[in-house]
């Protein structure tokens, strides 16, 4: 499992369930925001390791799931926002190992915001801390290239 095959396994799951319908925008990228439509960016911001066997790691990807709305109403929009980031932590709880191809995964907490756009434009927010665990191959499979033991030592002893 790599980093960017975990950001289309949660972008496929959050962009196809009908909970989450009414977000009609989904970007792969860390905090992306844009103003077009009710939207979301999934992105990793860190990868955290520890050593397992010879060949897996361990692994475990941070990820922040930025969603946002855009309403002029400061209650009404808080809402939204809220109740949108409760539908996606239902999701990834229900769905928290992405359908098997991950260890486990859990939302440890959501942020709230608003900004003041101007213009009658106000945008809300939430940013889930979303964590994926994973066994991470440690080396790619296909060692064919890799010089032998006794080339190594070999070499070293010629310097």
């Amino acid at each position: 499992m790599t980093s960017p095959e975990i950001i289309n396994l949660v972008h496929d799951l959050l962009s196809s369930v009908p909970e989450l319908a009414e977000i009609q925008e989904w970007n792969k990228a860390n905090s992306l925001v844009t103003l077009a439509s009710t939207g979301g960016s999934i992105g990793i911001e860190k990868e955290e390791f520890e050593a397992y066997t010879r060949d897996e790691d361990e692994a475990t990807a941070y990820l922040s799931i930025v969603l946002w709305i855009k309403n002029a109403d400061p209650v009404e929009g808080e809402a939204q926002v809220r109740a949108l980031a409760q539908a996606a932590r239902k999701v990834l709880i229900k769905y928290r190992t992405l359908n098997g191809a991950v260890d486990d995964s859990f939302v440890h907490k959501i942020n709230y915001a608003t900004a003041d756009g101007g213009k009658s434009i106000m945008l809300h927010l939430a940013e889930l801390d979303y964590r994926v665990s994973y066994m991470a191959e440690r080396s790619e499979s296909d060692n064919e290239d890799l010089p032998a033991p006794d080339t190594i030592e070999q070499d070293l002893g010629r310097v």
